[in-house]
């Protein structure tokens, strides 16, 4: 089985208004398995831009993607994105009015899988919760938590899926110096003893320097920090 997760290749985008603008020019890069990945770069450099590509959520003017050797298309990119794909975002996409516990379960209950108590993906979330360490937050509004307490929440909502590959932009740009810290120890802790990856944009040093490559994303390429 391959080590790679996912290979980009020759990746452009352009937009032609409200002037033309080549945005990323011709970027290429491997993830592989048990990898996290770290991409900096000044504001307005494409960063949020390549990620969305990255993740399926956008497409690339010019350019391929593929997940476990298979290119991904317009006509499967929902498939991969739902199957193997994790999204962590720095504001926190809650359902500000549904418990912790709901909240965790969301992405399940969009696959349409079942998750009524005593199920197997309700237990998986009772222990997912109990590793965040939001167990005796589980029927609380999601509301009523903390900066930090929303994004362990919104980390676990992507974990819940299993994905392969979690794509994470500026994971801890709101959080104190400590909650920070700990919202790193998550991700990193996950990709390596799942074996999954991780690709982070951020304007955090301390995420950066943990992870193992580091890409900067300058006038539109993208170059490996040595």
């Amino acid at each position: 089985m391959s080590n790679t997760i996912l290979q980009a290749d020759n990746i452009t985008k352009r937009f032609e208004h409200p002037a033309p603008l080549e945005l990323l020019k011709g970027i290429s890069l491997e993830v592989h398995r048990g990898q996290s990945v770290a991409i900096v770069g000044k504001s307005g450099e494409g960063k949020t831009t390549l990620l969305h590509i990255l993740g399926t959520l956008d497409e690339p003017t010019e350019g391929s993607l593929s997940l476990l050797g298979k290119t991904v298309d317009p006509s499967n990119r929902n498939h991969f994105r739902n199957k193997h794909l994790g999204f962590v975002f720095q504001a926190f996409h809650l359902l500000d009015d549904a418990t912790v516990l709901e909240n965790i379960l969301m992405p399940l209950a969009i696959a349409r899988q079942d998750i009524k108590k005593g199920s197997a993906n309700y237990e998986l979330a009772v222990d997912l919760l109990n590793r965040l360490g939001l167990y005796e937050r589980r029927f609380l509004s999601a509301l009523k938590l903390s900066g930090g307490e929303k994004q362990r929440l919104g980390i676990g909502r992507a974990f819940i899926t299993n994905p392969d590959i979690i794509l994470a932009d500026e994971p801890t740009g709101n959080l104190d110096h400590q909650t920070a810290a700990e919202i790193q120890d998550l991700l990193f802790s996950w990709v390596k003893q799942e074996g999954k990856a991780l690709i982070a944009v951020t304007h955090s040093y301390e995420l950066a320097k943990r992870s193992d490559v580091i890409y900067t994303l300058d006038s539109g390429y993208l170059i490996q920090n040595t």
